[in-house]
């Protein structure tokens, strides 16, 4: 007998069996269908938050991920990541401060198979089109990162692909090894048996993850800087945090940077712009700020910047510190942000580093350093997501060391307008002011010391003011409050216009009012032309403040006893006193060298108000040549003998003090040399006048300044200046080592590649010297060191001729094919970093990523 076939039995089997073969399919392309059960240790915890994260007991981080159903390999996570040092070093050499910033990028967490791969992008080259091929071609353009890779360990048993990605965090992402190098400290390198992430001090927030890791660097020969502050100098660890943050939203509005506007700028390439428009933009960085306008006029702004003071500051600092960035709340208003910024104590239960909290850190080091003011921002879109100032703790110290030297002591602590500790408090408002004003995305405006102070932006000289009655009036010593420009400025950036057209009419309106900006980049070296840019400078005319200043380091000198020091410390205390009060003029010298070759520019955009580049009248050159003579003039540099007593040696127990660095140095041993300080003094002078840059604009001035203020004539008054008679040995002594600076200063020049163009001016002014020198009756200087001085010219002048080395320097001929170039970060002054020593010529200071180095292009 024949079955009758069941066909809805069989299709039932088929479908079974399509069933099976489906589920077998995706469990191969998705293991975590065909595998689970990755056991978990006993006693790990979640950490809720921005990632799906674990921590076992051993101290592994793990991170969680959710697949697609498909399994394939994709970008899983995108998100910002910024590094900072929990735990500095303490050494200002080498820069690796307590609470310092670090690179932030934008990391992509890609699948890859079973590996885990963090990528870093690449968005300073993007191109803002609609076309996804478009932006996807300038993507493959330029190179990206991969910054780890990791084997997953496998799908927990609720079908979570799990990674451990403690290496990562241990990895040494600041350079620190590099930056010990770099700067001395010595050869380390990581140690990652003593490296470790840290469990205990991690933090989940629905927006961002805070970790630290300990890094531990060894070296068999550590550097002096390390030695001096290390525990054990072989042996270095820090604390290194990471917050990892989610990518903020597309409500934040871009702003581009204007020339004249002072804001500091996040330099993009975009490919996408029109043939007519700048590849080049600068994105201004900016804190997210929104308000909005009620049918009355009132204005509700809603998230308002908060920052907030460290709280290991000492009170009363800690009151000046909220005190000075509090001033910003005005520029706010003015603005149309009433209440739009606010300043308090840092919570007590939160981690300064956590990206959620603006923090001005008071930081400590073993000897005095610079403040920053430095911010993490989303280099997509310049948004400052954390403003994070550093404040040098000894800063304040040195502040109340200068007033005792110019007022003495008796007035210390006392409270009084003129106690030391309250002028020195009044600086400590202003910097906090400046140093979070850079956080707010604003540059250095070192113009505005000439503008009445009309800004917290520049380096503030204290303004003492010499009386007809031989005594010093500090009642002005510091401004209070922010100024015109710091309004200004915050309304470019921060207000509200409706396009970029009518930011420009606001910005060409302001400086039509009176306002003037000029930048690091034209500001920081003596030989920079601008005559109203320096640091540290006082007043509308550098000459008039200039001679203030002497007659104020004059009175200072002459009162100049043991009460400078405060009862009972040592008077080896006093040489360090000493040192600001004898060289008080040095950075006003600098702001008046500036007329010399001086060239008054502003930074002028095609159809605005802004003026062209003229030099400095002839007039007020001459007055600043002057001014600058008398200031090294070898009287005014004589230290009085009962002065020079007070130099005694350092006591015995405070040998090792690390300000001793900071005391001027002798050829006598232990004694006090007073002529080793007036070649400081003639040192500073010498590098203003013969600054190179400033002898190439005197050489090719225009042709009036050529017939009114000559090169060769310049040359020949700072030499007739410096071979003048003296009234008393000690002037002469001085006069004679200034001679022998001078002679060298004009050798080096004339002999130097870079001074070709004026050379003959040089050898002309040495052989007149020379010719001077070996006269059998001159007396213009001892006849020894005229024969010693005669004798260097002459074997300079006929020093044997070398074609290739005494041929001056061509001028290199612009490209005409295609060139490198380097990234437009270079461009970018360090706008964060103080008390900064001038570059060399041909350097500049740099940021990237928030930290400073020195670069040559």
């Amino acid at each position: 007998m024949v079955q009758q076939f069941d066909f809805s039995r069989f299709a039932s089997g088929l479908r079974i069996l399509f069933t099976l073969l489906m589920l077998t399919t995706a469990a191969a392309s998705n293991p975590a269908k065909a595998s689970k059960g990755y056991e978990y240790p006993q006693g790990t915890r979640t950490l809720d938050g921005l990632i799906d994260a674990a921590i076992t007991p051993e101290g592994s981080l793990l991170w969680r991920f959710d697949l697609d159903e498909s399994g394939k390999d994709e970008i899983l996570f995108s998100m910002i990541h910024a590094v900072l040092l929990s735990d500095g070093l303490g050494s200002n050499p080498i820069g690796l401060d307590r609470a310092l910033v670090g690179p932030t990028r934008i990391l992509n967490l890609k699948k890859l198979g079973e590996h885990l791969m963090i990528e870093q992008a690449n968005p300073e080259f993007r191109a803002s089109s609609e076309n996804a091929e478009e932006r996807q071609a300038v993507e493959q353009s330029f190179a990206r990162a991969i910054l780890w890779r990791g084997k997953a360990k496998g799908f927990d048993n609720e079908g979570r692909w799990v990674v451990d990605v403690t290496s990562f965090l241990t990895r040494d992402h600041l350079g620190i090894a590099g930056q010990l190098r770099a700067r001395g400290g010595g050869n380390f390198r990581l140690d990652q048996a003593r490296s470790f992430f840290d469990p205990n001090a991690s933090l989940g927030f629905p927006d961002n993850h805070e970790y630290d890791a300990t890094l531990t660097f060894t070296s068999d020969k550590p550097g002096r800087e390390v030695r001096a502050v290390a525990a054990d100098p072989k042996i270095v660890s820090l604390k290194v945090h990471h917050s990892l943050v989610a990518l903020p939203d597309d409500a934040y509005a871009v702003r581009h940077t204007h020339p004249r506007m002072g804001a500091i700028g996040q330099p993009v390439m975009d490919f996408g712009a029109p043939l007519e428009a700048r590849l080049y933009r600068q994105l201004a960085r900016r804190h997210r700020l929104t308000r909005t306008v009620a049918e009355d006029g009132t204005i509700t702004v809603e998230n308002p910047i908060r920052y907030y003071v460290d709280r290991g500051a000492p009170p009363q600092i800690r009151d000046a510190l909220l005190d000075g960035a509090r001033w910003w709340a005005d520029a706010f208003a003015a603005a149309g942000f009433p209440g739009g910024f606010t300043v308090e104590l840092l919570p007590e239960d939160a981690h300064p580093l956590d990206i959620r909290y603006n923090v001005i850190n008071w930081v400590h080091r073993q000897t005095r350093g610079w403040s920053y003011g430095a911010s993490v921002v989303d280099p997509r879109s310049g948004e400052i997501l954390k403003g994070n100032v550093l404040l040098g703790s000894q800063r304040v110290r040195q502040d109340r060391r200068i007033f005792e030297g110019l007022l003495g002591t008796a007035k210390t602590g006392s409270g009084d307008a003129d106690d030391p500790i309250t002028l020195s408090l009044a600086r400590i408002r202003q910097l906090s002011a400046h140093e979070v004003g850079h956080t707010l995305g604003l540059l250095h405006n070192f113009s505005a010391s000439t503008r009445d102070r009309a800004s917290v932006m520049d380096y503030p000289a204290p303004f003492v003011r010499a009386t007809d009655a031989g005594t010093l009036n500090v009642s002005e010593a510091y401004a209070t409050g922010i100024g015109e420009w710091d309004k200004f400025a915050i309304t470019a950036l921060y207000g509200e216009f409706e396009n970029e057209a009518a930011l420009a009419a606001y910005i060409d309106k302001s400086y039509a009012d009176g306002l003037v900006f000029i930048s690091d980049a034209h500001s920081r070296n003596v030989g920079d032309p601008h005559p109203a840019a320096s640091l540290w400078d006082n007043g509308a005319d550098s000459v008039a403040e200039l001679r203030n200043t002497l007659a104020v380091r004059k009175i200072a000198l002459a009162q100049f006893a043991e009460d400078r020091v405060a009862e009972g410390r040592p008077l080896s205390d006093l040489k360090r006193v000493f040192v600001p009060i004898y060289l008080y003029h040095r950075y006003q010298l600098e702001a008046a060298a500036k007329l010399i070759g001086g060239v008054d520019f502003d930074y002028k955009s095609r159809g605005d108000s802004a003026k062209t580049a003229s030099p400095v009248a002839v007039e007020r050159q001459r007055e600043a040549l002057t001014a600058i003579l008398d200031a090294r003039s070898p009287a005014a540099l004589v230290i009085a003998p009962e002065v020079s007593a007070l130099m005694v040696p350092t006591a015995t127990g405070f040998f090792g003090d690390p300000d001793q660095r900071e005391i001027f140095d002798t050829r006598g041993g232990t004694t006090f040399d007073p002529l080793v300080a007036a070649e400081a003094a003639s040192a500073i002078a010498y590098k203003a006048l013969f600054h190179p840059r400033r002898l190439a604009r005197l050489a090719v001035a225009p042709g009036e300044y050529q017939t009114k203020f000559a090169l060769g004539d310049y040359l020949e008054t700072i030499v007739d200046a410096t071979f003048e008679a003296q009234e008393n040995r000690a002037a002469q002594r001085i006069a004679e080592r200034q001679q022998d600076m001078l002679v060298d200063a004009l050798i080096e020049l004339a002999g130097h590649e870079a001074t070709g163009p004026y050379r003959a001016e040089l050898e002309a002014v040495l052989e007149g010297l020379r010719n001077t020198l070996t006269e059998s009756r001159q007396r213009r200087t001892s006849r020894p060191t005229a024969r010693m001085l005669a004798r260097r010219i002459i074997r300079f002048l006929d020093r044997p001729f070398d074609a290739q080395k005494d041929k001056p320097a061509d001028a290199p001929i612009p490209p005409g094919s295609p060139i490198g170039a380097a990234s437009p970060m270079f461009l970018e002054t360090c706008w964060h970093c103080d008390d900064l020593p001038a570059a060399e010529p041909g350097r500049w200071w740099v940021t990237t990523g928030g930290q400073t180095d020195l670069s040559k292009p």
